[in-house]
């Protein structure tokens, strides 16, 4: 059986899909605080577990089957970690620390978990390595890399097989426009005929990764016979925040110009991930243009509206 943390929000949906599709005994656990595709996820065969990973106990009688887990379960707004760090420290750190000592407890073959570009803060060099400096700029970035030194200590100590995956700006359908990156927030004041709103002057660069493409490196992963490894999941392809907004407008046959806002707290000014680890160790082939990713999502929210 594979568990999968988190497999009600965003990623999670897209992974389980995935996971059903290749015929794998799945279950999920989530407590629903970023559910975005509930009903859709119930049409589907699998164990749908209502739990917070804080709680260890009720983990440890969900969990003494299972073959691997897919750790996705996180609070991941970096203005909310600034207002609540206590919180982000206890999901993030503590509720990843659960799931290794069960995967301790019960000998779990292997632990994926789903970190982020937001361990690495401001990069002194583009594009970003694996092995660029981690200098967090958010209680959010310092949970994810807390969580991924206990990860490695549970390896060093215990033996544990232990993927991290650090994933750059992920976009797609079903993200949820209360957490979501710039493409979703970008969309939807489109739609709505409203001019996008960027903070600071638009020039910072992003690596926008579709969802499909990520859930293709979370299997990847999952496949992998290695016990230990930090993968960057990004495109190595960045675009300016200014480009991504003319590029949505001009789709959409729109003639509107964005909104300037002072730049906000805990945002950098460049990221592009450095794929070639990912490629080399785990043959991870990012298939997914911008261009075509975000036109898949605008069909999405068409229909949707209809």
């Amino acid at each position: 059986m594979i568990v999968v943390t988190g497999g009600a929000g965003f990623i999670g949906y897209h992974t389980v899909k995935r996971l059903i599709k290749e015929g794998l005994d799945v279950s999920v656990i989530d407590n629903l605080h970023s559910a975005i595709a509930l009903e859709e996820l119930k049409k589907y065969e699998i164990k749908l577990n209502v739990v917070d990973i804080r709680d260890l106990d009720k983990l440890k009688t969900l969990m003494k089957d299972t073959e691997a887990v897919l750790h996705l379960a996180a609070l991941i707004d970096v203005e909310e970690s600034l207002r609540n760090p206590y919180l982000y420290h206890q999901v993030n750190v503590c509720g990843t620390v659960n799931i290794l000592e069960i995967a301790r407890t019960y000998d779990i073959d292997k632990i994926i978990l789903a970190s982020s570009a937001a361990v690495y803060g401001e990069p002194s060099k583009i594009p970003i390595s694996e092995n660029s400096p981690l200098r967090p700029i958010s209680p959010y970035g310092l949970s994810k890399v807390i969580a991924e030194r206990y990860c490695k200590m549970y390896h060093e100590l215990y033996g544990l097989n232990v993927l991290i995956l650090r994933y750059f700006n992920v976009y797609g359908e079903y993200q949820s426009s209360e957490y979501a990156g710039v493409i979703t927030k970008f969309i939807e004041r489109i739609l709505e005929r409203k001019p996008p709103v960027i903070y600071g002057d638009g020039r910072q660069t992003r690596d926008f990764v579709y969802v499909n493409d990520v859930v293709s490196a979370n299997l990847l992963a999952l496949k992998s016979t290695i016990d230990f490894g930090i993968f960057n999941i990004g495109t190595g392809r960045a675009i300016s925040i200014n480009e991504l907004a003319s590029m949505l407008i001009e789709m959409m046959g729109l003639k509107l110009k964005p909104v300037y806002l002072p730049p906000r707290p805990g945002d950098i000014p460049h990221s592009v991930a450095d794929i070639s680890h990912a490629r080399e160790v785990l043959k991870y082939h990012p298939r997914t243009s911008l261009r075509d990713g975000l036109r898949r999502v605008l069909e999405w929210y068409r229909t949707r509206r209809v």
